[in-house]
């Protein structure tokens, strides 16, 4: 085994096709059509030479020494034995999780020409909104004389990028009966209200400048790869280069998979991107906090715990992700309410394969890695034909010397399983999704409707209560809970994917602010995200809360006088 190669890519190699075709951890970065997958890694040099090596692999070079690589099984598990090559990972599934809100953050106000400051409206600024598309004849991205607000879009599913002008014709001929379609249309909708909140002319960042990346789709599945994502941002800093600007991009995807404590790889690109360029990165804290996947639990030496399991009617596969200290010496067993008995980590236990009761699982446990220090135990059931058995299944933890006995353990993402899959005693804390773990990006969760409260629905982070304090999550919250999206059909929305806009835009209100009105040349990355926290309303409580981060969200009082 090779230890550059992240455990799960390698539980992924091995499976039987057929039953990664199942599992969404297992098949995302597979590419049947041409029997190549999609990998991302991280390197200590440049791998430009491997191109003329792997002449039929596809090589991507993204900023800050990330490459994202398409090619057949042998080649990449070669290029991984490259000196260059530090660690590499399979792409991830990702799922897509005003104005009274506006008054509630603060918004109005630092608009205010009255301020000392004269307002703030995200003019000079460049924002990003990396989801499903945009509608480009919306009022909301329109100048006064009917041209666009977007500087650029990229069409990941076309791979056709447009400029301005591009745009504006497109926009003519669409007015003019010319055509029915515009490019990078958003069939899903979820994109162009994100943007309508982050930047629309109703927005936040009114008079910002606008990029967007419609995301590609993951070969017919339901959910998008992070490398994707990365592509977007990847694109969208280098646009804000081109232009010279200042630019604040928006993720308001997330997914479970990982041991959220920020060290994969797409983490730690999204960090190293926040210290490249003037940017800051908005994202939201996905809507897991009352989804019943995470178990959060400790061990004592030679102690036995039992995790109880339910798994409900019609569900066709589920994954279960344990992550344990690596010091800690436990047995765990996997118990079908059919009495059937699997050891699924033990000394060694590397990976299986098990057929049983009209089922088959694959397992692995594996750790640690360059990147982290726990053992991940991995696996993957799915029904043979119909459906996995419904009832209680138990996780089994027969503990023998324990140094620290903290385990997790995460299910898929809330929206890809029934109302009656979860478990039976679920831990609010460590619900929040990847990338918004991510150490530099500014993670959002969504504030309820009562003043001072979090949404039921928000990710929870936990609050730390040593020297990484200001590295609990989530970082701030903004409204979330019925944000009115104007238009001929006016919809109110709900979810922390509408929360993350509302700070994106903040966002780009102080690097207004502070680089293009020249108060602070230096307001970008980490910085942004300590006058948010600074200026955030806090009633009550101890800080930082798990659901609530520093506070609540409110501009005016972020922007210095």
């Amino acid at each position: 085994m090779n230890p550059r190669i992240e455990n799960l890519l390698q539980i992924s190699i091995n499976s039987d096709e057929d039953f990664r075709r199942q599992i969404p951890d297992l098949s995302a970065g597979f590419n049947e059509s041409d029997r190549t997958w999609e990998v991302v890694v991280k390197t200590a040099a440049g791998i430009q030479y491997l191109s003329s090596v792997f002449t039929e692999t596809q090589f991507i070079e993204l900023l800050c020494g990330y490459w994202i690589i398409r090619g057949t099984i042998q080649d990449i598990e070669q290029i991984a034995e490259a000196p260059e090559i530090i660690y590499m990972e399979k792409p991830k599934a990702m799922y897509s999780e005003l104005y009274a809100a506006k008054s509630e953050a603060c918004v109005n106000l630092a608009k205010s020409e009255r301020t000392p400051y004269k307002g703030v409206t995200g003019r000079g600024v460049l924002v990003a909104v990396i989801d499903t598309g945009i509608d480009i004849a919306d009022d909301e991205f329109l100048n006064e004389d009917g041209t666009t607000r977007i500087k650029a879009i990229w069409d990941q599913g076309t791979d056709i990028r447009y400029d301005s002008d591009e745009i504006n014709a497109s926009l003519e001929d669409y007015r003019q009966g010319r055509t029915r379609f515009l490019p990078a249309a958003d069939r899903a909708g979820h994109g162009n209200e994100v943007a309508v909140i982050a930047c629309g002319n109703e927005g936040v960042a009114s008079d910002a400048d606008i990029i967007i990346v419609r995301l590609g789709n993951a070969g017919g599945e339901p959910f998008i790869r992070t490398t994707q994502l990365m592509r977007g941002l990847d694109y969208c800093i280098r646009k804000a280069i081109e232009y010279g600007q200042p630019v604040a991009v928006n993720i308001s995807y997330g997914g479970n998979y990982g041991n959220h404590e920020g060290n994969s790889i797409f983490e730690m690109f999204i960090d190293d991107c926040c210290g490249t360029y003037r940017c800051s990165v908005c994202i939201g804290a996905g809507n897991e906090g009352e989804g019943r996947t995470h178990y959060l639990g400790k061990l004592d030496n030679y102690s036995v715990q039992n995790v109880e399991l339910a798994i409900g009617d019609y569900e066709t596969q589920i994954s279960i992700q344990i992550w344990k200290r690596f010091m800690d010496k436990c047995v765990i067993e996997l118990f079908a309410p059919t009495g059937e008995r699997i050891v699924i980590s033990d000394i060694n236990a590397g990976f299986q394969e098990v057929d049983f009761n009209n089922m088959q699982l694959v397992t692995g446990a594996y750790g640690p890695g360059p990147f982290y220090m726990e053992e991940e135990i991995y696996t993957a059931i799915a029904a043979s034909s119909g459906y996995i058995t419904p009832g209680i299944w138990n996780i089994r933890f027969s503990a023998g010397e324990i140094v620290d006995g903290t385990y997790n353990i995460w299910l898929p993402s809330v929206v890809t399983l029934s109302g009656a899959t979860g478990f039976l005693r679920p831990s609010p804390e460590y619900t929040f999704t990847i990338p918004s773990t991510s150490r530099r990006g500014i993670c959002v969760g969504a504030t309820g409707i009562v003043p001072g409260s979090a949404a039921v629905f928000s990710g929870r982070g936990v609050t730390v209560d040593n020297s990484l304090i200001l590295y609990a999550k989530p970082d701030i919250t903004a409204p979330g809970v019925n944000i009115r999206i104007p238009g001929q059909l006016e919809k109110y929305v709900t979810g922390t994917s509408f929360a993350a806009p509302m700070v994106t835009g903040a966002a780009a209100m102080l690097m207004e602010w502070g680089i293009v009105k020249g108060n602070d040349a230096d307001m970008f990355g980490e910085k942004v995200k300590a006058y948010l926290i600074r200026g955030a309303t806090r009633t009550g409580g101890i800080w930082p809360d798990s659901a609530r981060g520093w506070g609540e969200l409110c501009v005016a009082a972020s922007i210095p006088e």
